[in-house]
């Protein structure tokens, strides 16, 4: 009864703070049990009832309605204490019955609608109670009854109900009631679920939305919560205040979705012929859902099979469930695979080593996973089979220096990188010898000579391997350049040149490009930048080398020495 006595407070403070939304006679709170109330308010009037049908002359001001229900007959009694004892608030209270029914409730058995105020009263006490005067109603207004607010106690039966109307039409104050005499309420139906039952239920998500929601039964608690009981009825409610008043209840309770995780659902046992009832609250939670975060797999199209580029693969489902669960402990878990949602939900056609996919690129196919506790989770997932880069043979044609003519010479291999990939961006390229890699200045070991590209893609790991041919030519001409004078008065060694004047012969499709030095032309770096004016960088002797170039093909390289002739001594004859 305790528990009861809490909850019936927390009723009437939802009912003080929704303004003046107050109870009527048709959702009169029931009372059951023995146990007084403590912290009550009433606060409007919702209907007015009360007119003409009391010789108190009153009518409701603050009013609230409780049902009183009798379990043992006898002398029923109450105390009325306003929280606050200021003689200025005042409580007037009303009782009709036996058994009567609203919009018929005859007229009261008791009622007291005094003013303690006005009467001289040494308190705001009221109530019924055993008195000597036998006085079964007072007021309205400021008489001065013997008892000073209290009216004789009435005599009721096994089996009656009663209405008791408590109003405030003056002041501002909670209040409290205690029962007196020997009559008692009936008691309300109890929870029956046995010592160490609990209500809670716990359930998997099993749906294909992995979100948390999932329907349960909240019925399969009520034969629990009955037990051996007759004549009650089991409600189920999302708040304890709709539990208390019996309002909004779960309509389809065998097939509810929770609304969050875990939510507390509120059950109502009510006894159908007194009205009587108590509450209680458990538990549902969506519980140990397997999550599954991956949402797909990607492999390169599969070359062994003899159909380059068809867009089909064989997926190791071993590689494609690590990958899916992304570094989960898979211990205990039964991974299977399924081609559709209704397989996987029936158990039909599971498949859990190799899939080879007859969709070209993309195939969408289902992964189940149970766990030890029986949950699973059913995803859709895309398999897909990326293509590789195509393979595009190239050549590259370097020259031998002129001065040691072996046809054996240095190559920049990144030259080639723009054929290999045909210009495309996310390309990388990384060159092999024999199945070794080799840095890309490389020098060749034969000429010509073969050695592997390997082509990436850099966003899906997929590769191929193309052939790069190299190539050496070599330059037979012999080049020079008109030597020059120094200067007179300045006599250092240095002159300014036009490498275009020397003695270089190019076919039509050919073309020259300085360097300032062998290893420079050779790997294309630092040309000079203004041929018909350069200026040698070593005093009376020095050397450049003219690439010559048929497209990207290097038909060699030849030395030009720059010679700055030093000018004649003048002797003087005195």
């Amino acid at each position: 009864m305790v528990k009861l006595n809490y909850l019936f407070i927390v009723l009437l403070f939802f009912i003080t703070s929704n303004g003046n939304a107050q109870n009527d006679c048709v959702d009169a709170i029931v009372v059951c049990g023995n146990t007084g109330f403590e912290g009550l308010s009433a606060t409007g009037i919702g209907s007015q009832e009360l007119n003409g049908s009391n010789t108190c002359g009153s009518s409701e001001n603050n009013s609230i309605w409780l049902q009183l229900s009798i379990g043992t007959g006898g002398t029923l009694g109450f105390t009325l204490t306003p929280e606050s004892t200021n003689i200025d608030v005042d409580f007037d209270f009303f009782v009709y019955g036996p058994n009567v029914t609203c919009g018929n409730i005859g007229q009261a058995k008791r009622c007291s609608t005094i003013n303690p105020a006005a009467m001289g009263a040494p308190d705001n006490l009221t109530g019924m109670r055993d008195i000597a005067s036998n006085q079964e109603n007072e007021g309205p207004g400021t008489t001065n009854p013997a008892e000073n607010g209290f009216v004789e106690w009435l005599t009721v039966n096994s089996g009656e109900t009663y209405f008791l109307i408590i109003d405030r039409p003056i002041g501002t104050s909670n209040f409290s009631l205690t029962w007196n005499g020997t009559a008692t309420f009936t008691e309300p139906p109890t929870f029956e679920n046995p010592v160490g039952t609990a209500l809670d239920i716990e359930k998997c998500d099993t749906d294909l939305i992995q979100d948390g929601f999932t329907s349960f039964n909240l019925d399969q608690n009520s034969s629990i919560i009955i037990g051996a009981q007759t004549g009650v009825v089991v409600t189920y409610h999302l708040n304890q205040n709709d539990a208390l008043t019996n309002d909004a209840f779960i309509a389809d309770s065998s097939n509810f979705t929770n609304t969050s995780n875990p939510q507390t659902i509120f059950a109502r046992i009510t006894d159908t012929s007194t009205g009587c009832f108590s509450t209680s609250d458990f538990t549902i939670e969506v519980i140990n859902s397997v999550n599954i975060p991956g949402s797909g797999y990607e492999i390169c199209d599969d070359t062994t099979d003899g159909d380059d580029g068809n867009g089909q693969g064989t997926f190791n489902l071993n590689d494609v469930t690590l990958a899916l669960m992304e570094g989960q402990d898979l211990t205990g878990l039964v991974v299977e695979y399924y081609t559709s949602s209704s397989d996987a939900l029936g158990n039909i056609g599971a498949f859990s080593s190799t899939f080879y996919n007859s969709i070209p690129n993309q195939e969408q196919i289902f992964i189940k996973i149970t766990n030890t506790d029986g949950c699973f989770r059913i995803k859709a997932i895309d398999l897909i089979v990326n293509p590789l880069p195509a393979k595009i043979n190239s050549t590259l044609v370097q020259c031998d220096s002129g001065l040691n003519p072996d046809r054996i010479t240095l190559f920049n291999l990144n030259q080639a990188i723009d054929d290999l990939t045909n210009g495309v961006s996310n390309l990388s390229v990384t060159f092999f010898e024999n199945g070794n890699p080799i840095d890309a200045n490389y020098t060749n070991t034969s000429n010509p000579q073969q050695i592997e590209a390997l082509v990436t893609n850099n966003r899906t790991g997929c590769s191929s391997f193309s052939i790069l041919n190299l190539e050496v030519n070599v330059l037979s001409q012999v080049v020079t350049i008109a030597p020059l004078c120094d200067i007179v008065n300045i006599e250092d060694g240095f002159r300014s040149f036009d490498l275009n004047t020397s003695t270089l012969v190019l076919s039509g499709t050919e073309t020259a490009v300085f360097y300032e030095t062998l290893d420079e032309a050779l790997l294309e770096e630092n040309p000079i930048p203004d041929p018909s004016d350069y200026t040698n960088t070593t005093a009376y002797d020095a050397t450049v080398y003219a690439r010559v170039e048929d497209g990207n093909g290097c038909s060699g390289i030849r030395p030009i020495r720059l010679i700055v002739n030093t000018l004649p001594k003048i002797v003087r004859q005195g």
